[in-house]
Order: C-alpha cells, then sequence, then structure tokens
C-alpha cells in the first residue's frame, strides 16, 4: 500500500467525518420516530371517549350588559377561590417528605 500525502489524508478525514455524521443523524432521527410511534395513537384506532353535550348555562334571553357581569362574578368566585387553594397546595408540594 502507498503512503498517503497530507492532502489525500486530510480528504480521506473530512470523508470520513461527512459519512460518520450522516450515519448519526439517521440513528436520531430513527430513534425520534420510533419514540413518537410509540406514544402517539394509531390513526385507526377509536378514541375511547364519551362524547356528551351539555347546555349553555346562560340563557340566549339575557342582554349583552347583564351577560358579562354574570362572566364577570364567576372570573372573580373563581379568583378569589384560586387564592385560597393555591397557597395549600404550594404547602403540601414543597412539604419535606
Amino acid at each position: 500500500m502507498k503512503k498517503m500525502s497530507k492532502r489525500q489524508k486530510n480528504k480521506h478525514r473530512t470523508k470520513r467525518k461527512k459519512v460518520n455524521r450522516k450515519r448519526k443523524k439517521q440513528q436520531l432521527s430513527k430513534r425520534r420516530t420510533q419514540s413518537k410511534r410509540r406514544t402517539q395513537p394509531r390513526p385507526w384506532e377509536p378514541v375511547k371517549m364519551e362524547m356528551f353535550n351539555f347546555s349553555n348555562p346562560i340563557p340566549p334571553d339575557i342582554s349583552a350588559k347583564k351577560r358579562l357581569a354574570l362572566i364577570r362574578s364567576i372570573g372573580a368566585n373563581a379568583k378569589k377561590d384560586f387564592e385560597e387553594v393555591v397557597p395549600i397546595l404550594v404547602e403540601i408540594v414543597e412539604a419535606p417528605m
């Protein structure tokens, strides 16, 4: 086997590096698609959830101002409940075991 010149060695190295990078990329993309396949449901499988309907809690004959006031009161109650419950939950989560 002949000795290779520096230029030939460098060419050979860069070519091998490119090939190795491409091979690694393919392996990574293959792993990613395999992991996605495991977590995502197959398109032909039916969704296991019952569908249900519920009526609108706000009657349609109420004026826009009253509807807005009703929604704002619901929001205010939710905010108050949230401010009461969150500190308790934070204590529970941050408590040492």
